[in-house]
């Protein structure tokens, strides 16, 4: 290779060198991960409680009822909506009578571990929204679960399954929304939206299965969202790329 030819070729990786380090530092911020994203429903706003793919999702547990150190969680998304919003309700804005899905990722721990399950608890109750301002470029209001319940039928471990939550129970979940337009009138919004939920789940093993003759009642309070924490994207500076060609 001449002498030329080596130049060239040095010229042409210095070139690439700055041009990633240039393009790191233009991302070099902290990305923004948007979890629901919602198109706007013609009226300047979204439909509540929001339709995201994953719903509202959290925890929830089981530990009454159970061998010491043993609990089953439950990984939950409160979701697939059916119902009408309305205006009224008691936050002074809309309320909506619903069906829904509890899905629920079950997993034992201690003297259940390895028990694992997916389930799907049928759900209805109501919902209620304070008053927002359809158009602005973000709307933030209160959220209130004024009551669901529901229980699962015919299943081989669970003979006893039942789910309960909502101010009408005395189990009070507030919560709150805040809808972010991304961009110009017409375009999508951020939905951030939460409930604080106080829930009961009463169960009872089947015979013949890894729960036979455990059963109670747990009451707890969980926090369900649309969105979980954004995580930044990871970055490097220049001085990290100069890092990949000093060996």
């Amino acid at each position: 290779m001449t002498r030329m030819n080596r130049s060239s070729d040095l010229v042409t990786l210095v070139a690439i060198v700055f041009a990633i380090a240039a393009l790191l530092a233009a991302t070099n911020v902290r990305a923004q991960v948007y979890c629901c994203v919602l198109g706007d429903n013609g009226n300047g706003t979204v439909d509540m409680p929001p339709p995201c793919i994953d719903g509202y999702v959290g925890d929830m547990h089981m530990v009454e009822g159970l061998p010491g150190g043993t609990t089953i969680e439950l990984a939950v998304n409160f979701s697939d909506f059916v119902g009408n919003e309305v205006p009224g309700g008691s936050l002074g804005g809309t309320t909506m009578a619903y069906d829904a899905l509890l899905h629920m990722q079950v997993h034992g721990t201690g003297a259940l571990a390895g028990f694992q399950r997916t389930i799907f608890v049928p759900v209805s109750g109501q919902m209620d929204f304070g008053p927002r301002t359809p158009g602005t470029a973000v709307q933030t209001f209160d959220n209130a679960l004024v009551s669901m319940s529901g229980q699962l039928f015919g299943d081989p471990d669970f003979c006893t399954l039942e789910v309960t939550a909502g101010s009408d129970f005395g189990l009070p979940t507030p919560g709150a929304t805040e809808l972010t337009r991304l961009g110009a009138p017409g375009n999508d919004f951020q939905v951030d939206s939460f409930f604080d939920i106080t829930y009961r789940i009463d169960f009872q093993g089947c015979p013949g299965s890894i729960i036979e003759g455990m059963g109670g009642v747990t009451e707890d309070v969980s926090f369900l969202t649309t969105c979980l924490e954004p995580v930044p994207v990871q970055t490097r500076t220049w001085s990290d790329v100069k890092a990949l060609y000093d060996d």
